[in-house]
């Protein structure tokens, strides 16, 4: 009886969408057999896998808003929502209860879900919605959080990500959570942002208070209060913003309870056009100070070098200090090169580099910086690329590991890929470990 009636649920979604959209089904996968033979310990075999992606768009991520018009106007937008049936997705179960889309207790079921309940795995996205009424220059929106995450815009570099984070990272998983504590606050209370938006300049004012006035007990008279300039001039992006609370307000803050926090960013860019390349130098800080107390900072700078021919160069840092216990300090530094195989200096070489050296200066016990260093070569020689790879990735007073992967690829036949190649296991855990070997042939579309 569940599942007609979910059958008929399927069948009603189908025919309310058929006028909407057309539906779009998206089929991609590989599969392959390996045989391999482990050069320490002479074990050898064939292993077969299969990796299949199966999504039906019933309603394709779509945005539905009302139409512009002449002088002053309403303008309300319904933006990604979509309604999905996915194959390999995750679903999680609340009190034995399968819930679609999203986790609600941090418990995950393990398996298939269709193993447990036969039932397919539907994802219902709902709209963001934003209202406002406009000129089509000045505006005035009366629906939509005001976007204090725009006030956070140093962004963390490191790209290690089987070491320690960075203390960007401990910031901006915070910010996430305390900007949902926020939308949920102004459902229940509200806001509104005035703004100018043209091609050279963009301003909002936000004014909006936690509770409303319906339920003003705890948090009463706890009033937000922000703003965002950005300009684009000539190649140069530059943006400022702030966000302040006032009279204990809540405001994208490690710590819930903490009042009158006040959070200030502000970030520039230049894109120069060299001819044969481009050049994008760029800074960036962000600043928070809880209860007009302890300050933090955050500093972003570097410049990325694309070229016509899509080679690229890049110089990145990143440095946190602050006087919070929850975050690493410290100085984080990149540099990234690619050369591409097709249209690169090079015809058929194919580099890829990347060194990383984080958490230098860190002043947190038993937290050594950590250094990152890959390079990935391979040679296009018609259908038979042969490579090398080798990572190196030193975990803060824990010894490096050292990886060397080496074969050569055929890509001859359509759709199919041979591969052999030998893989040395972790050099750095023991330098004697011989690796294995592989062959393998795989099929994919």
């Amino acid at each position: 009886m569940k599942k007609l009636a979910l059958l008929a649920a399927v069948l009603l979604l189908f025919g309310l969408t058929a006028g909407f959209t057309e539906s779009s089904v998206d089929v991609s996968g590989n599969a392959e057999v390996t045989f391999g033979y482990n050069l320490d310990d002479g074990g050898m075999g064939f292993e077969n896998s299969e990796d299949i992606t199966f999504i039906v768009n019933l309603v394709p991520e779509t945005t539905v808003a009302s139409d512009m018009m002449e002088g002053w106007y309403g303008y309300i937008e319904f933006a990604d929502f979509s309604v999905v049936y996915d194959q390999d997705g995750v679903v999680f179960y609340n009190a034995g209860i399968p819930v679609f889309g999203e986790d609600t207790t941090g418990d995950q079921l393990a398996d298939d879900y269709t193993d447990y309940y036969g039932l397919p795995k539907i994802y219902v996205t709902e709209p963001t919605v934003m209202a406002k009424i406009t000129n089509g220059t000045i505006f005035v929106k009366v629906y939509g959080a005001p976007a204090f995450e725009d006030v956070d815009l140093v962004a963390p570099i490191e790209a290690d990500t089987d070491v320690s984070d960075p203390g960007d990272a401990e910031w901006n998983a915070v910010d996430e959570e305390a900007e949902g504590d926020i939308d949920e606050g102004l459902h229940e209370g509200g806001g509104l942002t005035v703004g100018y938006d043209s091609d050279m300049f963009d301003i909002e004012v936000f004014l909006a208070d936690y509770d409303g006035y319906s339920d003003a007990t705890d948090f009463a008279d706890d009033w937000l209060f922000g703003a965002k300039v950005s300009a684009s001039v000539s190649g140069a992006e530059l943006t400022a913003a702030v966000g302040k609370g006032i009279n204990g307000s809540y405001v994208p803050i490690p710590a819930d309870d903490d009042a009158d926090a006040l959070y200030v960013g502000a970030s520039a860019s230049y894109t120069l056009d060299a001819g044969m390349m481009s050049v994008v130098p760029y800074v960036g800080i962000d600043a928070y100070q809880d209860d007009n107390v302890d300050f933090t900072f955050e500093f972003a700078g570097g410049a990325d070098l694309t070229f016509t021919n899509d080679d690229s160069v890049g110089v990145h840092a990143f440095y946190s200090a602050e006087t919070r216990a929850n975050m690493v300090k410290g100085f984080d530094v990149e540099l990234v090169l690619a050369e591409d195989a097709e249209a690169g200096y090079v015809p058929g070489l194919g580099v890829d580099v990347l060194f990383g050296y984080y958490d230098l200066g860190t002043d947190v016990v038993g937290d050594d910086p950590d250094m990152l260093a890959t390079v990935d070569v391979s040679y296009m020689i018609g259908d038979i690329v042969p490579f090398v790879s080798f990572d190196y990735d030193a975990e803060g007073g824990i010894d490096a590991r050292m990886f060397v992967d080496a074969g050569v690829k055929y890509t001859g036949i359509p759709l199919t890929t041979i591969l052999a190649q030998w893989n040395s296991g972790d050099l750095g855990a023991d330098p004697s470990v011989k690796g294995y070997i592989e062959v393998q042939a795989l099929v994919e579309m």
